[in-house]
């Protein structure tokens, strides 16, 4: 977090206000391809693979070039941090061109910047504001702090998030700003997301006292200012997040808009990477025990109503979008679950409990979600078929 001290009161300021002013002009009335390339958005499922959990967000085509986010992206304007070159966002650490003389650098900050090889070319927003975002319980993540440029200390970590609410867990090398401190996270089913807290925060516009999460709706200037950012290679296999401290001049009471004083590298264990389509499924009747193409649907999905008594065969038969689109994927994902012969990241008790938790409201992201982990997304079904 920063203090004015940090920067200097004089170019603090100017750039305060040159970041509010930019917020005052940008709307959330916007599209979301306006200022960007609707051509190189992506829907969010189609990270689902690699474990993002998004609400509503669009993977978009990321290039840092100081274009101020009154126009295109949220994640590249000036920033407090910056010194003689103007280059201290998330977007140009992803790029591999963040400039070496940032503000309140921890040392090692930029050791890990860019790649060549997979760079982090697409980026996580809703309106070109950060989207909100965790990530799937079902997986494992090495997680590494890469960077740091806070001027102040403030506790940071992961969070786990279920009917009970928020569990923190603070790692304090992350708080030290260690850089190149992993931490392999494993939740046991519960959705994560990252946190930092500090008492300068205020604790109305946040996920806990004086707390800012991940999975909260960003704004600019708007309650509660969450500025948290997630870059993605285009291979699915590496994740780049930013969070933004956020903090009030105490002065001028104006935005502090750099967006990365904590940089974490996120990479999940994609030990699966093979999936059948619904269309596979439906053509082998060599079903994996102990399920059967006439078995109710009801009964291999806990009861579940949506389909009657319709059979699983029947309903990975069926046409039309919507619930029967989800029942086609929940079925062949269930059967890919169970399959000794798949290489499949979920369990069956999670294909039916995803299936059960949807909501009319959801049934097509929790569709895209099955959908990205089968072979019509470039992953494999087995050859010789599963049996």
């Amino acid at each position: 977090m920063r203090t004015l001290s940090s920067h200097g009161s004089q170019s603090f300021v100017a750039v305060a206000f040159a970041a509010l002013t930019l917020a005052a002009c940008d709307s959330s009335q916007r599209s979301p391809t306006e200022g960007a390339d609707a051509q190189n958005q992506v829907s969010a499922a189609v990270l689902a693979s690699s474990g993002v959990v998004s609400a509503g967000g669009d993977f978009t085509a990321a290039t840092p070039n100081n274009s101020l986010r009154a126009t295109t992206e949220f994640w590249d304007n000036f920033s407090a941090d910056d010194n003689t070159i103007k280059a201290c966002n998330i977007g140009f650490y992803a790029a591999g061109t963040l400039a070496t003389d940032c503000r309140n650098k921890a040392a090692n900050s930029d050791a890990g910047q860019g790649s060549l090889v997979d760079p982090y070319n697409t980026y996580l927003n809703i309106n070109r504001a950060p989207a909100p975002f965790t990530f799937d319980g079902g997986k494992t993540y090495t997680v590494t702090l890469v960077g740091s440029y806070a001027g102040d200390v403030s506790k940071v970590g992961y969070f786990t998030k279920d009917a009970g609410g928020y569990v923190f867990t603070e790692v304090s090398n992350w708080s030290n700003k260690t850089i190149g401190t992993t931490v392999a996270i494993n939740t046991a089913g519960k959705s994560w997301g990252f946190f930092i807290n500090n008492t300068l925060f205020d604790a109305t516009l946040a996920c806990g006292i004086n707390t800012a999460c991940s999975d909260a709706t960003g704004g600019f200037v708007a309650a509660p200012n969450q500025q948290f950012a997630v870059f993605a290679t285009a291979s699915q296999k590496a994740m780049l997040v930013g969070a933004e401290d956020n903090l009030l001049n105490p002065i001028t009471g104006l935005l502090d808009s750099d967006y990365q004083d904590y940089l974490w590298k996120v990479v999940p264990d994609v030990t699966g990477g093979q999936g059948c389509s619904p269309g596979y499924w439906k053509n082998h009747p060599n079903w994996p025990a102990p399920y059967s193409p006439n078995q109710t649907f009801s009964s291999a999905f806990g009861g579940s109503t949506a389909f009657g008594t319709k059979t699983m065969q029947q309903v990975i038969s069926q046409g039309g979008g919507g619930l029967n689109a989800l029942g086609r994927q929940a079925v062949a994902a269930l059967m890919n679950a169970a399959s000794p012969g798949v290489n499949y990241e979920l369990t069956p008790a999670q294909v039916v409990a995803k299936f059960n938790a949807a909501t009319p409201a959801t049934y097509e992201s929790v569709k895209n979600e099955f959908e990205a982990l089968t072979d019509v997304n470039g992953r494999i079904c087995p050859n010789p078929a599963p049996k």
